[in-house]
Parts: C-alpha cells; structure tokens; sequence
C-alpha cells in the first residue's frame, strides 16, 4: 500500500468514527433527529420561553403561569392554521368561562406578514413570533414531526396535559379544557 492509499483510510476510518459519535447525540432519545434539543412529552414540566408579540416586545410564558394555556403554533403560509385561527381567537374570549387562555406562536420568516394577519383577523387571543431556525421553538413542546398547526395544553402547574399536531376542533378545545379542569383538582 502506499502513503497516500493508507492516509486516506485512516482519515476514512476518523471520518467513520466521528459520524459514530455524532449521531449517538443528534439521534439519542427524546430529541428530534438533527438537534440535541430535548423535546417534552405529556407530563413534562413547560420549558421557560421568552418571544416577542406582534409589536416587539418580550414576553415571556410565567405571565401564564397559574391557569390553564393553549399553545398554537401556526404560519400565515399554512392553511389549516389559517382554518382554525378564529375559532381559537374566539375560545380565548371566552376564557373567563373555563380559566383556559390560548396563545398563538407564528412560526414565521416574515414579521410583516404575522402583523398584518393578526390585524385582518382583528385577533384579540396574544400574538408572538418565533422565527423560524434550525430547530424551531415547537420542537421543544413535542412536534417531532415539525407539522403546523401544532398545538400544546398545559395545566395550571405548567406540565403539558396534551400535545396534537393538525388542526384543533371546538370539540376537541372542550376536552381539553375538561382536561385542564380535571388536572386542577386535587
């Protein structure tokens, strides 16, 4: 063999190795292929998260804490998203009924775009923005498939009671919300 034949089998066999090591993290379980991110599962305790809302400023998810919330993650690009949209801005003004509020996280390039959606919808149910990246932030609460819509609900104590990808329903909104009640009782 010569010099440069046996060079470039061991830079295969390093090559080889170091796949080998990488993928043990970027595959291992409870993370979704391609990140090191943990994802959560029902019963898991909400990640602390902090985005901007439709005018730019901070917010953070601890200003929910105590009561039951709805995460929708949505795109001005996804249909079902845009479906669904107003019968969650509609649950969210009825939350005084049943203590559940709803929170729609635009998972979108495009700030101007979300802006102006929010406003032709005249929603009045909270608006931030999470740009999209290499993981996007719905990774976190469970879509390992990284569909829209994505929805999460979280009991009062912050722990994910449910987790659906694909387009919620009124009557799916009711047992989540007996879901949330039932998990508020002692």
């Amino acid at each position: 063999m010569t010099r440069a034949t046996i060079g470039i089998l061991l830079l295969a066999l390093l090559a080889g190795l170091a796949g080998a090591f990488l993928s043990r993290a970027v595959f291992a379980p409870g993370t979704r292929a391609g990140t090191a991110e943990a994802m959560l599962s029902v019963g898991d305790r909400r990640i602390d998260l902090e985005l901007p809302d439709v005018r730019g400023r901070n917010q953070s998810l601890a200003q929910f804490d105590g009561a039951p919330l709805i995460i929708n993650f949505w795109a001005t690009w996804c249909p079902p998203c845009i479906r669904e949209l107003p019968m969650l801005d509609a649950w969210h003004g009825r939350r005084n009924n049943d203590g559940t509020a709803v929170l729609a996280i635009a998972i979108d390039a495009d700030t101007d775009a979300v802006i102006g959606f929010a406003e032709d919808l005249a929603l009045t149910l909270p608006v931030w923005i999470a740009f999209p990246g290499k993981v996007d932030v719905s990774t976190h609460f469970g879509n390992h498939r990284s569909v829209l819509p994505f929805s999460v609900l979280l009991g009062a104590d912050g722990r994910v009671l449910a987790q659906r990808a694909g387009e919620l329903d009124e009557k799916l909104l009711r047992q989540w919300a007996e879901l949330a009640k039932s998990a508020a009782t002692p």
